[in-house]
């Protein structure tokens, strides 16, 4: 098991251990792991469990509705369409109500969340805002978030 696969299990069991994710299931963050691409209605379950704006185990359905209403997701995604890193930056940007630079602060969209979190060393590597996201790209990401925010503890 590589380094960057451990680390991945370490943060779903260190979510759901903390109470980020307390009803999700070793088959459910399996499966997460290993989806190559992650839909809307998933990367907003997660999301929203984990910054505590949802039920704990939330229905995907459930937790889309309520990101497209507070206007973290764009009026034209479709629940089943793979998030890309750009649009998870800003569902991230927007459930964790994460303070921001001067231009998100101004045109705050997919764009400028991306780049925030960039430059925050959350999203790291070389990375496109169009890139699907992955499960394991996810989790590792709303670790970083987690961490970043203290809203764990």
């Amino acid at each position: 098991m590589n380094i960057c696969k451990r680390y991945l299990v370490l943060c779903s069991l260190f979510l759901a251990s903390a109470g980020a994710l307390p009803a999700q299931t070793a088959r459910m963050i399996d499966d997460l792991l290993e989806a190559e691409a992650v839909s809307f209605e998933t990367a907003c379950a997660v999301t929203l469990a984990a910054a505590g704006l949802a039920v704990p185990d939330p229905l995907p359905e459930t937790a889309y509705q309520e990101a497209l209403e507070m206007g973290a997701l764009p009026k034209s995604a479709k629940p089943e369409a793979a998030i890309n890193l750009g649009q998870l930056s800003f569902l991230l940007m927007k459930a964790f109500n994460m303070k921001s630079g001067f231009c998100y602060a101004l045109f705050p969209g997919p764009r400028y969340a991306y780049r925030e979190l960039a430059y925050r060393k959350i999203v790291q590597g070389r990375n496109d805002p169009s890139l699907s996201v992955s499960g394991e790209r996810l989790l590792l990401i709303l670790g970083r978030v987690l961490d970043h925010t203290g809203a764990d503890r």
